[in-house]
């Protein structure tokens, strides 16, 4: 799914791309009519038509790369979501344990032993991070494994203390929430590479599509073609999120400002909008 700074240059590139295509022999025409007239001998007539073509195909190819771009994006966050819901059930898992076996414990042997067992309350564990939980959950195994229990008195015999069954559920659980929890840093790695280069294509596009549009608003002038150069600006103006007033209008004619990159915040749903400047 594409986001909303995607979908916005996406539907004013193919504005801009329509109205050239279609006008392009109105726009010919009336740059001739206007300029060749003032060719003095000897020099030959330019020719309009073939810049104006490279430039539509030049706005294409960028459209193409920036939806690629948004694609792949968007198929990255996926797989890093599905990384997080499968670390947030592995440390649920390792959570539901941890406060199982600190409630025996501390109705057999009191809650300073408990304590001893599992460091961390059922508070705490409910709110704990994975990596807390497991570094937790390691804690359990070891004290587990090398505590010794007395046999609890006659009065709490009732509560069910295996040992050997709370580490057989305990240990791989822990096993698990480290796994899930490097494949999520390792994943967030790549996924700052994909966001890194989808920020590039997009700026990219924004240059591109900002100079040939201005381009074909300056053709669309020279010929006499107001309307079509109207049309023109308030795509650019679209790709902006901004609106169309004419005073908005005449703010894209004057030359690019300097280029300044935007900020690359790792993880951003898009890029900023680098058409504003």
């Amino acid at each position: 799914m594409a986001g909303n700074m995607s979908i916005r240059r996406q539907r004013a590139a193919e504005d801009a791309i329509g109205y050239l295509v279609v006008n392009e022999d109105e726009i010919v025409a009336g740059v001739t009519d206007n300029l060749f007239p003032f060719l003095e001998e000897g020099e030959e007539e330019p020719d309009v038509r073939t810049p104006l073509r490279l430039a539509t195909r030049k706005m294409e190819d960028s459209l193409d790369s920036m939806i690629r771009a948004d694609k792949t994006d968007f198929e990255a966050r996926l797989a890093h979501a599905k990384l997080r819901e499968e670390l947030d059930e592995a440390a649920q898992d390792v959570r539901g344990q941890l406060v199982n076996i600190r409630g025996v414990v501390a109705g057999l042997y009191g809650e300073k032993r408990a304590k001893e067992i599992v460091a961390i309350d059922g508070p705490t564990a409910q709110t704990a991070q994975p990596q807390l939980l497991w570094r937790q959950g390691e804690h359990t195994v070891e004290r587990l494994e090398k505590e010794t229990f007395k046999e609890p008195d006659k009065n709490t015999k009732s509560i069910a203390f295996d040992r050997k069954a709370l580490l057989e559920e305990l240990k791989p659980a822990v096993v698990r929430l480290k796994a899930a929890q490097n494949a999520v840093v390792i994943d967030r790695r790549r996924l700052q590479k994909v966001v890194r280069a989808k920020n590039k294509v997009f700026e990219a596009f924004d240059r591109s599509f900002r100079a040939y549009v201005r381009y074909g608003v300056g053709v669309s002038r020279i010929g006499g073609l107001d309307d079509l150069a109207k049309k023109l600006n308030t795509a650019l103006l679209q790709a902006r999120g901004r609106g169309t007033s004419e005073e908005e209008d005449e703010e894209l004619l004057p030359p690019d400002s300097p280029e300044e990159p935007s900020s690359d915040e790792e993880l951003t749903d898009d890029v900023s909008d680098s058409t504003a400047s």
